[in-house]
């Protein structure tokens, strides 16, 4: 389950993100189903599940989403089951995701263009 409210938030930065167990999983997808073809957000899907919505919470969902082989989707409203969505939010959403996964690829070309040049001996602090 996630984390109480009574326990020190975690510090992405040093300790990465929360683990997700199999409990987790199922409780989201439980809420998610019980609400149907409607969008859920963080806010509201953390409130159900017990939980003080902050930002670590909502990487925690995010990881749950995407831990949820394919059976959640999400967007800018909220997360809902893939099998109540319509074929328009499932193309949304993996339309989305695609985007991102396009950027992410050529961030990373960047960086090991300027990696490969001259260029990071001239930018590195002395």
């Amino acid at each position: 389950m996630p984390p109480s409210d009574g326990q020190l938030e975690i510090d992405f930065a040093t300790s990465g993100p929360p683990d997700i167990t199999d409990a987790d999983l199922h409780a989201v997808l439980s809420i998610l189903d019980s609400r149907g073809p409607r969008w859920t957000t963080a806010h509201d899907l953390l409130v159900a599940l017990g939980c003080r919505p902050s930002e670590n919470r909502r990487r925690w969902l995010r990881r749950i989403a995407e831990q949820s082989q394919g059976r959640i989707i999400s967007g800018q409203l909220g997360y809902m089951l893939t099998r109540h969505a319509t074929p328009q939010d499932i193309d949304t959403a993996a339309r989305w995701l695609e985007h991102q996964a396009a950027r992410m690829i050529a961030r990373a070309r960047d960086i090991r263009m300027i990696a490969r040049s001259d260029y990071h001996h001239l930018a590195a602090p002395e």
